[in-house]
């Protein structure tokens, strides 16, 4: 499954970022559906992992580190957690996320 995370911010163009271990997670009630992503993202200048988790399309970084396994287990825990309080989480297979950036007047 294809999943875009589009982020409005104002007129721009987007930066177009590759994730992986993209999770979605749903919490089901009689009157609403809350969800939450939770991603791997690694930077290609350093080659570190970050853990973001979001909420209503606002992104939080929640841990980051050196190692990806460092990065798979502090995701597993968000998992772990969200499961306590009755949300299914499911991993998606790909994802892109375009973050959008300004232009600057020159």
């Amino acid at each position: 499954m294809f999943f875009l995370l589009v982020l409005y911010f104002g007129y721009s163009q987007a930066l177009e970022v590759n994730s992986s271990d993209f999770y979605l997670c749903l919490h089901k009630t009689a009157t609403e559906v809350k969800s939450r992503n939770i991603r791997i993202q690694k930077s290609q200048k350093d080659n570190k992992c970050s853990v973001f988790y979001s909420v209503n399309g606002q992104d939080k970084i929640i841990s980051s580190g050196k190692w990806m396994n460092f990065c798979k287990k502090k995701v597993q825990q968000v998992i772990t957690n969200l499961k306590k309080g009755l949300w299914e989480c499911k991993k998606q297979n790909k994802i892109q996320i375009f973050y959008p950036f300004q232009e600057k007047n020159i």
